[in-house]
């Protein structure tokens, strides 16, 4: 294998890096293998499968976005507790 930036022949086949200039070595990437179903029974069981899957990334992203909603729902709350306690402060300073 060369290194496709300064031609030089690399010593080893699992470097990551071109030992003359430094250049990083990119590596051909196979493609992932196409699943090709046997059957009609296959094929629907493949299907079931991504279901599962879909329903669990659904599932999942929902989840984080209640967890994201009743955090800014928290920070709200202290603010807002912050600014009335300052704000009341003011009021009885004022006072006396």
């Amino acid at each position: 294998m060369h290194c496709g930036n300064c031609g030089t022949e690399l010593e080893e086949d699992d470097s990551k890096f071109c030992s003359y200039c430094g250049n990083p070595i990119s590596r051909p990437v196979a493609p992932p293998p196409t699943i090709q179903p046997n059957n009609d029974e296959e094929l629907r069981r493949l299907r079931e499968e991504v279901t599962a899957l879909r329903y669990e990334a659904k599932k999942s992203s929902s989840w984080a976005q209640q967890q994201k909603s009743c955090c800014q729902c928290i920070l709200i709350l202290i603010i807002l507790g912050v600014f009335f306690s300052l704000f009341s402060s003011l009021i009885f300073w004022s006072i006396f």
